[in-house]
């Protein structure tokens, strides 16, 4: 087995992510799907499931790091708890031209 390239790894990250979101929005629909049979809304309800799985995948994939960030419960690092990563980190910025922010 040959060994991925960093480009190759973000390829295949971006496929797995597009084959997830694909998974979970056919298992969402179907769930809307059971809810509009049950009571019956017919057409008008298979519409409003598609228009739900829609925006959930949309604000799923626009806010998910957001998500993750905040029920992991990370914190910005300060120069007293962590002057090594700090200045690590703002070097590698100044060498790559990228703020740090």
């Amino acid at each position: 087995m040959k060994p991925f390239t960093f480009y190759e790894a973000i390829e295949a990250n971006k496929r797995k992510t597009w084959i997830i979101i694909f998974v979970i929005s056919i298992l969402l629909f179907l769930v809307c799907y059971a809810i509009v049979s049950y009571f019956e809304l017919g057409e008008f309800g298979i519409l409003v499931a598609f228009l739900m799985v829609f925006f959930v995948n949309y604000y799923a994939y626009k806010n998910s790091d957001k998500i993750i960030l905040k029920y992991s419960g990370v914190r910005e690092p300060t120069k007293e708890e962590f002057p090594y990563l700090l200045n690590v980190v703002e070097g590698l910025s100044i060498a790559a031209g990228i703020p740090t922010t």
